[in-house]
């Protein structure tokens, strides 16, 4: 089962853009979107890897960790989105850019 993500309206006027995201995807971009636009902190590999795969009976490896984000980054530069929304910070974890994001509606499982 895939998610969607819908950008509408941008600066010229009413329009959207919808992209399919994966479940791992989106329960990423959603785990880090609450995690660090809520504390305003890093999150750690470890806490990714447990409460993104683990926890949904996945197997968690930092390969397919960075894998997933950059294949995220890459999705979600179609809807006009810096490939650089999630940022490695070497040696800690990961934490968003400058860009606000926020979550409008969802269901997630």
């Amino acid at each position: 089962m895939n998610s969607e993500i819908i950008r509408i309206g941008n600066r010229s006027g009413y329009d959207f853009e919808v992209i399919q995201l994966r479940p791992t995807m989106m329960r990423l971009l959603t785990y880090l979107v609450l995690n660090v636009n809520a504390n305003n902190r890093i999150v750690s590999h470890d806490d990714i890897l447990t409460n993104v795969w683990e926890n949904h009976d996945l197997i968690a490896t930092n390969q397919r960790m960075s894998y997933v984000i950059n294949q995220l980054n890459d999705k979600l530069s179609v809807l006009g989105i810096s490939k650089q929304l999630i940022m490695n910070i070497h040696g800690q974890g990961y934490s968003l850019s400058d860009i606000s994001v926020s979550i409008l509606y969802g269901y997630f499982k």
